[in-house]
């Protein structure tokens, strides 16, 4: 019988592992701290487990994340670097807030966004995002 259930924190390795080593979304679900002397695992996510007769079968991982879009320069600037300066600033102003923990006292230091541009893909993986689906197809459901 399949049985479903949280993973435990030290399940959180090898669960990382299989999930590295497939061709599903790219996500980390924990980091490692250093605590009185000894690592600590710390979870970046929720993570279920499906197991049968003790052995791990699946795995979901949930996390928090922003979504950031649209990107909307408005049709009134038509100076082309004045459009690029917006795109590009845009970005960098949201990324400064996420990251600084006294602003952004969600705990959520992650986003995400969907585009259909080669040119803004090329662009957001030069400024260090990376492509997490790899065959595209996002899906949402608000609750």
């Amino acid at each position: 019988m399949v049985i479903e259930r949280m993973a435990r924190r030290d399940e959180l390795p090898y669960l990382q592992k299989r999930l590295d080593e497939s061709d599903n979304e790219k996500v980390r679900l924990y980091v490692e701290v250093e605590h009185e002397g000894k690592k600590e695992i710390v979870p970046l996510a929720m993570v279920w487990v499906a197991e049968k007769d003790g052995v791990i079968k699946a795995m979901l991982g949930m996390r928090l994340i922003f979504q950031a879009e649209p990107l909307y320069v408005f049709p009134e600037v038509t100076d082309k670097s004045e459009r690029r300066r917006c795109a590009i600033l845009l970005p960098r102003i949201m990324e400064k807030w996420l990251a600084d923990p006294t602003q952004n006292q969600t705990g959520i230091r992650s986003y995400f966004f969907v585009t259909l541009s080669r040119a803004w893909a090329k662009l957001a993986i030069h400024f260090g995002c990376q492509r997490i689906y790899s065959r595209h197809i996002t899906l949402a459901k608000d609750l």
